[in-house]
């Protein structure tokens, strides 16, 4: 399975997908120091604005990716941004048009929770749908995905053809049981995590008036650019009730350490020697970054289902609504037979590959292609359509609505809303000369017909016309005779 990465940044994403076993080709990024990071560690990389679709699209299109992912910046949503959208969250809908001109079997979006009910967003996810894609969206703590820091993002996992939804289960079920602490990932060989260790406690800047210090036994907040400040005059002089030790007692997280809060491996080198970077900036990197870990574990889901090694798992509530059902003569469905009817489901899961298609007709048409390469008997391959029948008949009537499909705020249309039907100003009208028309303004008042149909063809002889017999003409034309029209 190959992929592409937009706005990827250092290429936190990429990392945990090549982890996955997703061949990530290349990454684009605008940034000349980011580009620079990604060269000093062999990451492959194009520099390049990805919100010019003109530019990196044909390169997309022409390759046949099986994956687009990305998270455009995601400033303009964050909390810890302007908390208004921007031109940087405008960049969502041009992902969304870059996927329409590629359109690869996969996308991957990522971004902050509140992008999810954006205006771009819905706009992005109308795009979506009507290229055809179903969609899995969802919002996830990254600390029960192996990052030891409670960072909740926003996914949406695309796929083509699919039923909405159709990752949902195995991303839960991927999910760990309890958060992942930053005790994990502490060494005590380290000089900087044996005082982490020994101190028991560092500071991170709270926002409002939450905790300064953290604990060791639980997982870090979501790391941002100012995560590594020192404490404010504030926090100096006064202790936070809810702090266990003085802010000034507390570890301040090292450049290194963040890096490794985020999920970085240990060997990831983020001083290039030909660029000049400050240490905000590789802060700023690092914050911006994707957790490797997080997205290896979204990677191998998506992989498993792409080379159909997983099938989706049923709603646990069909389970019930079988038993409810009742035969032809009015008896409730056996154990025997709801037994027989969620085995044929998940054999016909098994036969298309895991796939879960947006309509049915679509998926008894895709059945039926495998079912005759199978060779499966009449009575089979009739117990297998029945079966998906029932279970589509179940998913639509319980099935809620998305909660991230929400009427966007009208967009301010560039060409303004007609208020009255429309109406051509151009039309067509045939003169002399029939098959070929000739434009004319609507409201131009158009010359006599039935005049110009029944009056005299004119000599075309031109060795027996006069300059009179040519004025006479063009006056009957409806030109005036005393201007002249001839050379």
């Amino acid at each position: 399975m190959k992929a592409i990465e937009v706005y990827a940044g250092v290429g936190g994403l990429g990392i945990g997908l090549e982890a996955a076993g997703i061949q990530v080709v290349f990454g684009h990024d605008i940034d000349e120091k980011v580009h620079r990071v990604r060269t000093e560690n062999g990451i492959p990389g194009w520099r390049a604005d990805a919100g010019d679709i003109s530019k990196i699209a044909p390169e997309i299109a022409l390759r046949s990716y099986d994956m687009v992912c990305g998270g455009p910046p995601c400033q303009d949503f964050s909390v810890a941004g302007q908390q208004s959208p921007g031109a940087r969250a405008e960049l969502t809908v041009s992902f969304a048009l870059l996927i329409g001109a590629c359109r690869p079997e996969w996308f991957l979006y990522e971004n902050v929770r509140r992008a999810a009910w954006s205006t771009q967003y819905q706009n992005a996810r109308k795009l979506f749908k009507k290229y055809g894609y179903g969609l899995t969206e969802m919002v996830l703590d990254t600390s029960l995905y192996g990052v030891p820091q409670s960072r909740k993002r926003f996914i949406c996992v695309g796929r083509m053809h699919e039923r909405d939804g159709f990752l949902e289960s195995a991303i839960k079920a991927a999910a760990k049981k309890t958060k992942r602490p930053i005790s994990d990932i502490l060494d005590p060989k380290d000089p900087d995590d044996a005082e982490l260790i020994r101190i028991g406690g560092y500071f991170t800047r709270p926002f409002g008036d939450g905790r300064g210090v953290r604990r060791l036994n639980e997982p870090a907040p979501a790391v941002y650019r100012n995560f590594r400040e020192k404490p404010a005059k504030k926090h100096r002089e006064t202790r936070n009730p809810l702090d266990h030790i003085h802010a000034v007692d507390a570890h301040t997280i090292t450049q290194r350490q963040m890096s490794r809060i985020q999920g970085f491996p240990l060997d990831f080198n983020w001083w290039s020697s030909d660029v000049d970077a400050t240490e905000k900036d590789i802060d700023v990197m690092i914050a911006n970054a994707v957790p490797p870990p997080f997205a290896y574990y979204l990677g191998k889901i998506i992989k498993a289902r792409h080379s159909a090694k997983e099938i989706p798992a049923m709603d646990p509530r069909f389970h019930s609504w079988l038993y409810k059902r009742k035969t032809k003569r009015g008896k409730p469905l056996t154990s025997a037979a709801v037994a027989n009817i969620l085995s044929r489901i998940n054999r016909a899961r098994k036969l298309l590959g895991g796939r879960t298609f947006a309509s049915i007709d679509a998926e008894i048409d895709a059945l039926d292609v495998i079912i005759k390469k199978k060779s499966l008997d009449i009575k089979q391959s009739s117990d297998l359509r029945a079966a998906c029948r029932l279970y589509d008949d179940f998913l639509r009537k319980h099935q809620k609505k998305s909660a991230y499909d929400r009427p966007p705020k009208p967009w301010k249309r560039p060409f303004g809303n007609r208020a009255t039907p429309w109406e051509p100003k151009w039309v067509a009208e045939h003169d002399l000369v029939p098959e070929h028309p000739r434009l004319k303004a609507k409201d131009v008042l158009a010359p006599d017909t039935a005049a110009i149909q029944n009056r005299k063809k004119p000599n075309l002889n031109r060795s027996k016309r006069t300059e009179q017999d040519e004025l006479e003409d063009l006056a009957k034309l409806g030109f005036a005779p005393d201007r002249d029209y001839i050379d």
